[in-house]
């Protein structure tokens, strides 16, 4: 499934809150039912929805409506997570345990390092567990949010953030200075690697990294392509932008960008950064290199872009960059260069099998327009399946659509 519009910026996915249940009176009519058949009954009975607790998961929510209906809503990432056999809401918020430092509540186990020669990182999920280790010890980490600052791990120009992710993290070193740069430690990241019930590989072409389980073969983990990049950034930068870029979430539209080279062997994670950006002399620092390590889900997203036909943007982190439709640097010098972009979406539903489907609605919600004045129309596709390597050379040909779904004429400014 894809998106084709003019001039759009659709965020990765709706944020959702999912507040605590609270008890309820009996003169209220239920909201919840363990099983179908119950919440049917109520729903008709009451008039209003009832979701069926039992069919709750991470990133769905099943309903019972008073005609009888049963209505799926599933989200591209979790909502919730399971603490002591409860639902919770997702709440990356770091906090500091008694020897770790952990989020307050995401869809995998995370623990990263409260200094010391503990693993930087330790993600597990259903007993398998990825663990990442830092070359030398790690200072105590400044805690801003969903992310850890180690400061001064290569060098006091060199720092180390960790950041929590809804289903997974993100480990970012930030190269602050050009003498930063050249340090033979920065060169080359050799981070120590242990796997329980995990091998992890590269996948050839695409640079993705996976981890699978040993016996069965799936991947529970994997991370796209690395990329690194510096500040650049176009003059006319939103604050938004500027304030994501100075934390290191994203490279600005206009950012000088580098592929990072992947090694897996002898039980090491091997970065190599490229050298003609870390040296050349119109990079302007800092310098962000930025592996992210997810849950491996059926639902999966990316985006393609006729300005960079080679590169992949699978399963972006979100970005103020990422969007849909013409980008026109005599609209946006943020574009830096004309180009079109390509959103794509993948959500399997495996809670409808074998059930009549009445309808479905796609919900995606436009953050930004660089034409505030007039609508722009916005195609919803049926595509061929996403793939890890989908870059705009290899998903814009004719095979790739099938059909144009739905459409809309739309528009959207914060001012």
């Amino acid at each position: 499934m894809a998106l084709v519009a003019g001039l759009l910026q659709v965020p990765l996915a709706a944020v959702a809150a999912v507040a605590p249940e609270r008890a309820a009176r009996a003169d209220e009519p239920p909201k919840t039912a363990v099983t179908e058949e119950k919440a049917v009954a109520a729903a008709r009975r009451t008039g209003e929805p009832v979701e069926i607790t039992s069919r709750r998961g991470e990133d769905r929510t099943v309903r019972a409506l008073p005609n009888g209906r049963v209505e799926v809503q599933q989200h591209l990432r979790p909502i919730r997570a399971r603490q002591d056999g409860e639902w919770v809401g997702i709440d990356t918020t770091l906090r500091r345990s008694a020897d770790a430092v952990v989020p307050v509540a995401t869809a995998v186990g995370l623990r990263f390092s409260a200094g010391g020669n503990a693993p930087m990182v330790r993600m597990t999920r259903a007993g398998r567990e990825l663990a990442l280790s830092w070359p030398t010890a790690l200072p105590a980490p400044t805690l801003d949010g969903d992310t850890a600052i180690y400061q001064g791990v290569a060098g006091p120009d060199v720092d180390l953030r960790l950041r929590a992710e809804r289903d997974g993290f993100a480990h970012v070193l930030v190269v602050k200075t050009a003498k930063a740069a050249k340090d033979p430690r920065v060169a080359k990241l050799a981070l120590a690697m242990s796997a329980k019930r995990l091998a992890v590989s590269k996948e050839p072409g695409s640079g993705v990294l996976k981890a699978a389980d040993t016996g069965s073969g799936s991947v529970v983990f994997e991370a796209p392509s690395p990329l690194m990049w510096d500040s650049s950034q176009a003059a006319t930068a939103t604050p938004q932008t500027r304030a994501a870029v100075a934390r290191g979430d994203e490279p600005a539209e206009g950012a000088r960008t580098a592929p990072i080279d992947v090694a897996v062997a002898d039980g090491k994670l091997t970065l190599t950064p490229d050298q003609g950006l870390l040296t050349s002399p119109d990079t302007k620092f800092p310098v962000y290199i930025d592996p992210v390590w997810t849950t491996s889900k059926a639902s999966s997203w990316g985006m393609v872009s006729s300005g960079w036909p080679d590169q992949s943007y699978y399963k972006f982190a979100g970005k103020s960059t990422e969007g849909v439709g013409r980008c026109e640097v005599a609209k946006d010098p943020n574009c830096v260069k004309n180009q079109t972009k390509r959103l794509f979406f993948r959500m399997p539903l495996p809670a409808i099998k074998g059930r009549y489907v009445q309808a479905v609605e796609f919900t995606a919600y436009e953050t930004s327009a660089y034409d505030c004045d007039y609508d722009s129309s916005i195609e919803l596709w049926r595509t061929s399946t996403l793939s890890s390597g989908a870059t705009w050379s290899n998903a814009t040909s004719s095979s790739v659509w099938s059909q144009q779904l739905a459409w809309r004429a739309v528009s959207y400014c914060s001012r």
